[in-house]
């Protein structure tokens, strides 16, 4: 019995000490990936901020490389795909025609590091809002 005792603690340190926890892991902290557009991830949004020249940036060392925007047209709703971080002139006439409470919804925001690896950041939704001046 003695036997059987001892033996089923040595197995128990032999099969639990297979599974032990690593002692360091690299952790990259604070990863703030979050995009935003003139200083903003959502809510009410200016004419002037949505064409604002820095477009979309992170607060991480990734650079913003496409996205997709969805707003009102003539045409009426209308999807694009831009490539790089600024949303077109073109476009923002176009939102600028439609007015206050006119909802953008930019999507599918893909974004590059250093490294070469890509990110798929989290989505921005706005409504133009009326300029503050």
């Amino acid at each position: 019995m003695v036997k059987n005792y001892l033996l089923s603690i040595i197995l128990f340190f032999i099969f639990s000490n297979s599974h032990a926890q690593v002692e360091h892991v690299a952790v990259r902290k604070n990863l703030s990936i979050f995009p935003k557009l003139a200083d903003k991830q959502y809510g009410n949004i200016t004419y002037y901020e949505i064409c604002d020249s820095l477009g979309l940036v992170t607060l991480d060392s990734l650079q913003i490389t496409s996205f997709k925007l969805q707003y009102i047209s003539e045409k009426g709703e209308t999807l694009t795909m831009v490539l790089g971080n600024n949303i077109p002139d073109s476009i923002c006439v176009t939102l600028g025609m439609f007015g206050i409470n006119t909802p953008i919804f930019i999507t599918d925001i893909l974004a590059e590091s250093s490294t070469g690896d890509t990110y798929l950041l989290p989505s921005l939704n706005f409504y133009i809002a009326e300029d503050d001046e």
